[in-house]
């Protein structure tokens, strides 16, 4: 027990520590010139130590991550420059994952897409003309808790969901970018090629396995230890046999690319995007039935067999935006339309097919504007957003991978309410989420971060808390609705 608080406290204690006694120098790194060329390095140290509140399943341990992250920015000349984000990250292996298969200390240090982050080139041709070379994240759209039009990279929501750091979840990738600006009519054009240069798993969505501490679905509420076949709605009466899964590979089938465009006009920004790429959630496509048992429930009552294959089908989406300055505030919305979109269908003999698919986001910022007599250092900012998602022909279709059906329009509202206080020493932020349907979720997550003045700002730390609420185990945020937990990081800049 005792070795197991020692391995919680010390780093953040580390932490703390270094950042009282450090010289205030650490806190930026003199940038470094010779002739033309400009070198300036930073990053940070962190830790992340969270409990869960409501877990009874496993040590209330829910997070004990260290890691470090540098940056390089090289400006060789005017046209030419370099960006270098590297990482190091480690983490236990938590008290509910011992015994599992492949399981033990989670690490991202000895690969070398686990250290390299990103590592890109940029390269003006003229004012008007780029080019951008290397591993990379390209973020199209923007949303508090769902993603719309962001929709280039695949997430890694193993470490403290999706929603607690989107930044951190995204996937970087290999990627060619160009961006072509066209002054005289306030345009421009951003278009990109993927050529999945990862390796196979950072090509696709990366969750916790069952079993996993580590912010994947509670192990009794995943279909694969719930007694008899799983799917029960789309599988009934059949035994699985083998279960293959086909990524998708570096060929030029799999090639993802696409653009989107930008216009100034009148106060207002608005463009189109097109991305080719494939769903980055597996699917199941039943295989013949290869075999038959009596499954012993009476005369006439079999149970067949049959191989899955675990796929990630192509698709198109079509997306649009805009950005309107208004007297107050700032509008912002998004939608994208996917007429590919795959989904599991209990009347299809593979058991997917496809159809349409519409997201939108409608959002308003109202950032500077509440001053208040009693508060005169910072305003409060406000931003609210509309989520909604519509599946024109819902029937026979299921959500993700449950006995659960698909409905044909799902909306959700957010909010986020976020100020500063003491001129930034102290800054707070409440974000909440509710999703509406036959089944309702949300999420409520108010944050706490203190950035005392000493030493240059160099130390911070944040409280969260991560509250997720659900009426039912099988969909959205209710399957992990009991993982709440308090998360503190801390983290010293330099």
């Amino acid at each position: 027990m005792k070795r197991f608080w020692l391995s919680c406290i010390a780093v953040p204690l580390f932490v703390v520590i270094v950042s009282l006694c450090g010289p205030a120098q650490l806190v930026a790194l003199d940038s470094i010139t010779c002739g033309e060329q400009t070198h300036t390095v930073y990053g940070w140290f962190r830790n992340n130590l969270g409990f869960f509140t409501e877990l009874d399943n496993g040590s209330d341990l829910a997070s004990n991550r260290t890691w470090a992250r540098g940056y390089l920015d090289s400006r060789f000349s005017d046209n030419l420059s370099l960006w270098l984000a590297t990482q190091v990250v480690y983490e236990p292996e938590y008290d509910v994952e011992k015994g599992l298969e492949d399981h033990g200390d989670y690490h991202e240090y000895d690969r070398f897409e686990d250290v390299v982050r990103e590592l890109y080139f940029d390269y003006k041709f003229n004012k008007s003309h780029s080019l951008r070379v290397g591993r990379q994240i390209v973020i199209w759209g923007e949303a508090l808790t769902q993603r719309v039009g962001d929709v280039i990279h695949p997430e890694d929501t193993r470490f403290a969901f999706a929603f607690a750091n989107l930044e951190d979840t995204r996937i970087p990738q290999w990627i060619v970018k160009g961006t072509h600006d066209f002054a005289a009519l306030g345009s421009s054009v951003e278009w990109l090629v993927m050529p999945n240069w990862v390796d196979e798993e950072y090509r696709v969505n990366r969750a916790g396995a069952p079993g996993q501490q580590r912010f994947a679905i509670p192990a009794g509420d995943n279909p694969a230890h719930a007694p008899g076949p799983i799917w029960r709605g789309i599988m009934q009466h059949i035994v699985p046999g083998h279960v293959y899964e086909e990524l998708p590979d570096d060929s030029l089938e799999d090639l993802r690319f696409g653009f989107k465009t930008s216009t100034f006009l009148g106060g207002a920004e608005f463009g189109v995007s097109y991305f080719h790429t494939q769903n980055y959630n597996p699917f199941f496509f039943n295989t013949p039935v290869y075999a038959t048992i009596p499954d012993g429930a009476g005369p006439g009552v079999d149970l067949h067999v049959r191989d899955y294959i675990l796929k990630y089908p192509d698709m198109d989406i079509i997306g649009a935006y805009t950005n309107w300055d208004l007297p107050l505030g700032l509008l912002r919305a998004e939608a994208i339309y996917v007429p590919n979109n795959s989904f599991h269908d209990t009347s299809s003999p593979i058991g997917v097919s496809e159809g349409s698919y519409v997201k939108y986001m409608l959002a308003w910022d109202l950032n500077g504007y509440f001053y208040f007599d009693w508060h005169k250092s910072a305003p409060f900012d406000i931003t609210i957003e509309h989520v909604g998602e519509w599946v024109p022909d819902a029937d026979d279709l299921k959500f993700v991978i449950y006995d659960t059906d698909l409905e044909s329009y799902k909306p959700a509202i957010g909010c986020r309410l976020s100020t500063n206080w003491f001129y930034n020493v102290l800054a707070t932020e409440v974000i909440f989420s509710y999703a509406f349907g036959n089944e309702t979720s949300g999420l409520f997550m108010p944050v706490v971060k203190w950035t005392p003045s000493w030493n240059n700002d160099m130390f911070s730390a944040e409280l969260r808390y991560i509250g997720l609420f659900g009426e039912d185990n099988h969909e959205d945020l209710g399957m992990f609705k009991d993982k709440d937990m308090v998360v503190l990081t801390t983290q010293i800049n330099f």
